[in-house]
Order: structure tokens, then C-alpha cells, then sequence
């Protein structure tokens, strides 16, 4: 089963979220964004195999949608074939927004896509949005409000809730650690996230 994690804004939490969901399922990870190569160098740290997907060679992702294991897949920060492919082939997408104009701006963007995939390749898909953001900025309640705008089961889109951003979070993916294994709070948080979409991915 093939879960991609996609935006097309960068700076929003894509590598964090995907290779924490992959250690947190053993599930195998893919980097489509071989250039920067962000989630294979985390897994580089750790011990776990990546592989890289390109834009040319799109069959370890069919194969990957095809097996009966879980396959996690970190999408590059733009519309390309890659990610496209993968929304294509996914049976879910997970789409991390950071706390930001701009960041809802490219959540807009995912949105289109999403429907697109959905009408023309991939009927059943469907889409969890994750805040990635703090709720204590004056521009939170704006934002919450706008993400939960987004909830419209019957296109696909769901929206499981925020985690706030903690810098030990950060400090644990540096550390080649998934985000579930920071320091506390910030690790019960994100495991709490993740429990939730895994919950959420296996209702049919």
C-alpha cells in the first residue's frame, strides 16, 4: 500500500512527517526528490534503506502500489510526474501545512491536484491535511480556521488536526531519530498524530 506525502510548497514538514510515518509503520521509505535527497540522507543516519525515485523511472512506485506492505513515499516540492505519479498510484496522500499565507496558498494548490488525480486516475483517494504550525501566533486562529475549511470528506479531503512545531522535533530528525522519538512533549505529540492517520488510513 503506497502513502505519499506531498505538497507542492517546500518548508512545510514533508521529510519530517514521511520518514516518522515509514519508522512508525516499518514501512518501506522512497525519496522522490533525488536532488536534495533529504529523506534517503535521514535514513542514511539511521540505518534504514531508501530509495530514490526519478522522474524517468517510475516503477518501484508501481510496484510499491501494488504489494500488500506499507511504502511511504516523500514527494518532491513542485507538480511534477513524480508527484503526480504518486497521486496517481497512492491510496492515500498526506499534505503537512505550515502556519502561513503562503503555506494555505500552496494547500489550495495540493487541493487542485488532489481533485485532478481524483478525476482522472485515482477515484478512491484520498487526503489527510496535518497542521504543522504553533497555535500560540496571532495568525493561528485564521489558520485553524482555514485548514478546517478543508475538511470536505466527500471530496476526499480530511483534516486530522495540528501539531505545533517544537524545536525538538527538529533536533530529533537532525539526529537521524523519527519525530516520534523526540524529547517530550514534543515525541507524545507527534506519536498522537500518527496514531490518529494510521487510524484514519486503515477505515476503508
Amino acid at each position: 500500500m503506497l502513502i505519499a506525502v506531498a505538497n507542492t510548497k517546500g518548508g512545510q514538514g514533508k521529510t519530517t512527517l514521511a520518514c516518522s510515518l515509514a519508522d512508525f509503520l516499518k514501512a518501506e521509505l522512497f525519496d522522490a526528490n533525488p536532488e536534495n535527497g533529504d529523506a534517503d540522507a535521514w535514513a542514511g543516519l539511521t540505518g534504514r534503506q531508501c530509495r530514490l525515485i526519478y522522474p524517468d523511472d517510475l516503477a518501484l512506485l508501481e510496484a510499491a502500489a501494488k504489494g500488500k506492505g506499507w511504502a511511504v513515499v516523500d514527494c518532491p516540492p513542485w507538480d511534477g510526474r513524480e508527484t503526480r505519479a504518486a497521486l496517481a498510484l497512492s491510496k492515500v496522500v498526506i499534505v503537512p501545512v505550515a502556519a502561513g499565507y503562503q503555506d494555505l496558498r500552496g494547500l489550495a494548490r495540493m487541493s487542485g491536484l488532489i481533485r485532478e488525480a481524483r478525476e482522472q486516475a485515482n477515484p478512491k483517494l484520498r487526503a489527510a491535511i496535518i497542521g504543522m504550525g504553533r497555535r500560540t501566533t496571532s495568525f493561528a486562529e485564521t489558520w485553524a480556521d482555514a485548514l478546517q475549511g478543508y475538511h470536505r470528506p466527500k471530496d476526499g479531503l480530511h483534516y486530522l488536526g495540528s501539531l505545533p512545531q517544537r524545536q525538538a522535533v527538529v533536533d530529533a530528525f537532525g539526529a537521524g531519530l523519527p519525530a516520534h522519538q523526540a524529547a517530550q512533549p514534543a515525541g507524545r505529540e507527534v506519536t498522537e498524530i500518527l496514531t490518529r492517520l494510521v487510524s484514519w488510513i486503515e477505515t476503508k
